[in-house]
């Protein structure tokens, strides 16, 4: 395991300590196994990448106050391009959160893995700007492989595209191959400040044959969480998104979308 370039450590008004990664700076964990800090990042345009098989652990900070908190507070990407990067199989934990208002968390499939893999974020997720993307598929023995996104914890969703990859061959739009956005707790969905663009879905096609046209009647579940909460994120012109609902609660649970 080693780490990359590190850019600084600062305090803020209270005191704590964190790891602040500026412009054109990086912060890599690699290799396999368990990685801790007890300060937690503060991206302000750099990268912090998991790379390969790897846990790690940042417990500093304190938990935000309501909705918000400050410098040292979280795993905290504060600029139009901070970069979190999750390769498949990595997980990040942080204690006291993570949030994201600008730039992008990027997934990024592991070809030593099966097809069915996930890149994990343990802890609340506050989504206020910047994109959550996904590297394009990779084939695992004779199948591609759409990763998954997964929460473990609630996401408080105010701003911010998610781009799930939807795969419109044949194959694709009859088994509704497409990345999945995976939250075990409640999923929120804030609605936008007068003024302010708020959550966004945008699919990213994948997939179409030359001159073919996207299927239509053909679902891709692109959600799935505990419950979902709040309005319904604007779409492309041309989408429909329907809910996924939980018989037993009747809690809204996922989203599919289609043409």
């Amino acid at each position: 395991m080693r780490t990359g370039q590190i850019i600084g450590v600062g305090n803020n008004q209270l005191g704590a300590k964190f790891v602040e990664i500026k412009a054109r700076g990086s912060f890599e964990v690699l290799g396999r196994g368990n990685w801790s800090n007890n300060m937690s990042i503060y991206n302000t345009g750099g990268l912090f990448k998991l790379n390969g098989f790897i846990t790690a652990t940042l417990s500093g900070g304190r938990d935000p106050a309501g909705q918000d908190g400050g410098a040292a507070d979280y795993a905290n990407f504060a600029d139009s391009t901070a970069k979190l990067h999750i390769t498949s199989g990595s997980t990040l934990i942080a204690t006291h959160s993570v949030a994201i208002a600008g730039g992008s968390v990027f997934v990024i499939p592991n070809p030593n893995m099966p097809a069915d893999q996930t890149a994990t974020i343990q802890g609340n997720f506050f989504f206020r700007g910047g994109d959550i993307v996904f590297s394009p598929p990779i084939m695992i023995g004779n199948q591609l492989s759409y990763g998954k996104f997964t929460v473990n914890g609630d996401v408080r969703w105010s701003g911010g595209r998610y781009l799930p990859t939807i795969d419109c061959s044949q194959a694709g739009a009859n088994g509704g191959w497409a990345n999945m956005w995976k939250i075990t707790g409640t999923r929120t969905t804030v609605a936008p400040a007068a003024g302010q663009t708020g959550p966004s879905v945008v699919p990213n096609i994948q997939e179409l044959p030359a001159g073919g046209q996207i299927p239509v009647d053909k679902y891709w579940q692109i959600v799935q969480a505990g419950k979902i909460t709040g309005p319904t994120p604007t779409f492309p012109q041309g989408w429909n998104s329907e809910s996924i609902v939980d018989n037993n609660t009747n809690n809204v649970v996922g989203w599919r979308i289609k043409r």
